[in-house]
């Protein structure tokens, strides 16, 4: 499902892709998938950094940082770390 949230963001349908992405973070969630719940939080981060809601994607790439450290995913943690710092850049 999170596929189709990127999907839906690569359009512009931001609000869409939000939808599709909160349904596979609960999915994740349901099932235990750690992974795929950061991934379904980065998308979040996503959506809402292009509708320039910062202060929402801080708080999904901070949940996402957070899981990527406690799988020891190394690459997630730098693309969160990297989408937290564009996002800093922006709110100022």
């Amino acid at each position: 499902m999170e596929s189709t949230g990127k999907y839906y963001h690569s359009l512009g349908q931001f609000r869409q892709a939000i939808e599709y992405s909160q349904q596979s973070l609960a999915i994740a969630s349901e099932i235990g998938d750690r992974a795929s719940e950061g991934t379904a939080l980065g998308g979040l981060g996503n959506a809402y950094l292009s509708m320039g809601q910062f202060r929402q994607a801080i708080d999904y790439y901070q949940q996402y940082l957070a899981i990527a450290r406690e799988i020891g995913d190394r690459a997630s943690e730098g693309i969160a770390l990297v989408n937290l710092g564009v996002t800093y850049s922006r709110e100022v």
